[in-house]
């Protein structure tokens, strides 16, 4: 498929979102679909499991619709960027509706063969979703910050001008280094992968400018998970932009947000979503299940309402 077919395939499947249709939405997939999903606790394959996810965001948020924020097209993979919005007002997953109202930053990482998905991702707060929705009640740990940001939204991050855009093989060999210094919990050396006016929009910090800044902001993960390592899975690359999926793991035995730690273990799936600028990260927005984590080491408790 052409970049304009692909583009025109993900506008119809928005669309087939926005009008809760699910049979057309299942009809975008194949038979021997492979689905990794939030929703269904893990990967599940074949048009019956995907009709049934389907139905459960259909059937628990009536209203739901789909904002595609951005995308990413290489060879026949679309990296897709959106927020999911609605209202529990039909029982997710059979769960009682409370009428609350649903934000969800996603990314969905789809692949595709004659036009028909084979395989997809998808990343997103899960743990958050409940939450919001009322059918999870997180208890913070005493002494936990107020200014965390479960869902931090997007700065504005236009594609560099007048600059080489780069190559698959570069960006890989950036994130090769970019593991390689995580596994070093060198802060510094990733700080300086990033342009002097990089901006992160990050869970712990919200809006994070500068390369001194970034810099704070990784030394103080690697103090709480001294044993934190990164490990790429999948890489996208669409001119100076990128999306990494990856997963990242860590013990809490450092204390993670000035609290007591807890030498419990995280382990979450992770989307990195990057603009380049002359081989270095000039914005960067991951998104992960960071609810989850938290109740991963500990550092919220969460029980059904």
């Amino acid at each position: 498929m052409t970049r304009a077919e692909l583009a025109a395939w993900v506008e119809r499947r928005t669309a087939a979102m926005n009008r809760r249709d699910v049979a057309a939405l299942t009809q975008c997939f194949a038979p021997d679909c492979v689905v990794e999903s939030p929703t269904a606790g893990g990967t599940i394959r074949g048009l019956n499991a995907v009709d049934a996810i389907h139905r459960a965001w259909v059937s628990g948020f009536p209203d739901v619709t789909f904002t595609k924020d951005a995308m990413l097209i290489e060879g026949d993979r679309i990296v897709w960027v959106g927020t999911a919005t609605g209202t529990h007002r039909g029982g997710f997953m059979g769960l009682p509706p409370t009428a609350r109202p649903l934000s969800l930053p996603m990314v969905l990482s789809t692949t595709l063969r004659n036009g028909l998905v084979v395989s997809e991702r998808r990343i997103y707060d899960f743990t958050g979703l409940l939450v919001q929705i009322g059918v999870l009640r997180a208890r913070p740990a005493r002494g936990m910050p107020s200014e965390i940001v479960s869902n931090p939204g997007a700065s504005a991050s236009d594609s560099p001008a007048e600059t080489a855009t780069p190559s698959h093989d570069e960006v890989v060999a950036l994130l090769a280094r970019r593991q390689s210094a995580w596994a070093e919990h060198d802060s510094d050396a990733l700080a300086e992968q990033h342009s002097a006016t990089a901006v992160m929009d990050s869970h712990l910090a919200g809006r994070v400018e500068g390369r001194s800044q970034i810099a704070k902001l990784y030394a103080s993960w690697f103090t709480a998970f001294p044993d934190s390592q990164i490990r790429t899975e999948e890489v996208t690359v669409d001119g100076s932009h990128a999306a990494e999926l990856s997963t990242v793991s860590g013990t809490d035995t450092g204390g993670f947000l000035g609290l007591p730690p807890t030498r419990r273990p995280f382990r979450l799936r992770s989307a990195w979503l990057y603009t380049l600028d002359e081989g270095r990260f000039a914005h960067v927005r991951p998104i992960y299940d960071f609810t989850g984590m938290l109740v991963q080491i500990g550092a919220i408790t969460a029980r059904p309402t």
